[in-house]
């Protein structure tokens, strides 16, 4: 019942049948390459590494995320339609169910932040950090050339992050 439910929230009339949803599952992974612990999605990408696939009817179509319909598969639906699909591996791309959880964008963020990472998905290293304290010009520069939010790159440099 889960599932049914949940082709229908993605997109489906709830006419769609439990087969179509199988059969996106199905092409998602034969897509998808095992890289280390991650099953990398191989299909179409945004400009920020996530997998998105079309699914409906061809009248009422909807685009979703790849790594939310693998989460909502094998997890099931989210308690509130705005939680994310978090990546414990850090990695957009990735469509392992062990690595998807649902969880808020608050979660999503100290996640990220505890891990150390950049916008970009990289672990910020200490000597990165040294070099972004000992960096010149602008926030909006440094943090360019590291590949982290201006805001981030502010923090580092007072000392807020990376004490």
């Amino acid at each position: 019942m889960l599932i049914c439910q949940s082709v229908i929230g993605l997109g489906g009339t709830g006419g769609q049948t439990l087969g179509f949803f199988i059969l996106y599952i199905q092409r998602i992974f034969e897509k998808s390459e095992k890289k280390g612990d991650c099953l990398i999605y191989g299909g179409v990408k945004d400009r920020h590494g996530y997998g998105f696939i079309t699914t409906g009817p061809r009248k009422n179509r909807t685009t979703i995320r790849v790594h939310r319909y693998v989460c909502r598969h094998f997890h099931g639906d989210p308690q509130d339609p705005k939680m994310f699909a978090l990546h414990s591996c850090d990695n957009p791309s990735c469509v392992n169910p062990e690595h998807l959880s649902w969880g808020t964008h608050q979660e999503n963020r100290r996640q990220a932040r505890d891990r150390l990472c950049n916008l970009k998905g990289q672990k910020l290293t200490p000597e990165l950090v040294v070099q972004i304290r000992a960096s010149q010009g602008s926030n909006a520069e440094v943090a360019k050339m590291f590949g982290i939010s201006r805001s981030h790159a502010g923090a580092i440099r007072r000392g807020v992050y990376w004490k």
